[in-house]
């Protein structure tokens, strides 16, 4: 029977690892601003008169937004999803590893297991005030 090959990762290689993410997510996210910039919108809603108070309310929402936004924001989710699954997968393979500093991944399935339960509740856009009546 073959055993499994140990390899030995070394502090730089990680260092490198983590520069080369934080310049893929650089350069998605400068893409998107150069190709559909981000501006902002604003919706008002009905003017609502308090004759007793003598006020008018003219309700207003100001947000930001592009034109392909949902492509965009797709694209930097479903990176971040592959990066997390296969974290999650180099977690689990690593799971009954004797070695202490691999013990550290115990906290990092928990933390996994939090991104993954933020991302399934966390809406990429809110309803505007007043769109639901």
């Amino acid at each position: 029977m073959n055993k499994p090959k140990k390899t030995v990762i070394q502090d730089y290689q990680l260092i490198i690892v983590v520069i080369l993410l934080l310049m893929i997510d650089a350069c998605v996210l400068s893409t998107w601003q150069i190709l559909d910039p981000i501006y902002t919108t604003s919706k008002t809603f009905p003017r609502r008169i308090d004759q007793d108070a003598d006020i008018a309310i003219y309700p207003y929402q100001t947000f930001c937004t592009s034109k392909y936004e949902n492509l965009w924001t797709g694209l930097l989710y479903g990176y971040k999803g592959f990066l997390l699954l296969f974290c999650t997968y180099l977690a689990w393979e690593t799971r009954n590893c004797p070695h202490a500093s691999a013990k550290r991944f115990q906290a990092d399935r928990l933390c996994c297991v939090q991104c993954v339960h933020s991302l399934c509740h966390y809406h990429t856009k809110t309803e505007p005030i007043g769109e639901s009546q």
